[in-house]
């Protein structure tokens, strides 16, 4: 019983990556569909919580698929040219601070949107 849980998390764990990546590869889009793509990233770490509380043992989603989601997810609002207000208030909106906390990558926020984001982050999300 519990393995065809976890069988059926991967499964929806694998359909969540290929609708994101397949989001990321589209040359156009525009905030509804980031907020789309956030929406999924909440549920399928919604989706690895339940599984955890139902088997009594923590099978989190794994902090790389999370960073991942968080990184397509800028990545395609560079590339849209969404601006970071819009998408760090969907981010904040949909994903929360917790989780964008400690999947977001400064870096990449200050390769795309500058030192000014950056710092609207670390005021934002208490970042040091």
């Amino acid at each position: 019983k519990e393995s065809s849980k976890e069988m059926m998390a991967l499964l929806k764990l694998s359909e969540y990556q290929s609708n994101i990546r397949m989001h990321s590869e589209s040359k156009y889009g525009d905030a509804k569909e980031l907020e789309n793509m956030a929406l999924q990233t909440v549920e399928i770490v919604n989706l690895f919580d339940r599984l955890s509380i139902e088997a009594g043992e923590k099978i989190p989603l794994p902090y790389e698929v999370r960073q991942w989601a968080i990184s397509k997810i800028l990545d395609c609002a560079d590339k849209w040219e969404i601006r970071f207000s819009d998408i760090f208030a969907i981010l904040i909106n949909t994903i929360g601070k917790d989780l964008l906390k400690e999947s977001i990558r400064i870096q990449q926020i200050r390769d795309i949107y500058g030192i000014r984001a950056v710092d609207e982050i670390r005021n934002e999300l208490n970042i040091t």
